[in-house]
């Protein structure tokens, strides 16, 4: 059997490829966005989750500490989302999804819920 032939190489950033133009004018892609809002002692400790292109106007908006984590059973089920490693994120009314540092901040009667990726086979 002969071998295959070798992969053509990958294009160079910010050039045509196979799925469209990779380029500043092109739409910018959905950022993961937390929209905790102002207080009086500077934002508050929850907030939607929410994905956005661009950036936001609200100064307590926040694009960092999101990370994954492995399932620490088995690393192949997935990995859940996580912010700064503490909080959680929950379920409240109108099935909007909500961060919350602590499960007593902001609106009540919602429900924790786990953000999991989707492992491929």
């Amino acid at each position: 059997m002969a071998p295959s032939p070798p992969l053509p190489p990958l294009p160079p950033p910010n050039s045509t490829s196979p799925k469209g133009p990779s380029s500043p004018t092109s739409s910018p892609p959905y950022r993961v966005h937390l929209s905790l809002s102002p207080s009086s002692t500077g934002c508050t400790t929850y907030g939607g989750l929410d994905f956005v292109q661009g950036t936001s106007t609200n100064k307590c908006a926040s694009y960092s500490g999101f990370q994954i984590q492995s399932n620490t059973e088995n690393s192949q089920l997935g990995a859940q989302l996580v912010v700064n490693f503490e909080g959680g994120f929950y379920v409240c009314s109108g099935n909007t999804v909500a961060y919350k540092v602590n499960p007593g901040d902001g609106p009540s009667g919602c429900t924790p819920v786990s953000l999991y990726t989707v492992p491929v086979i």
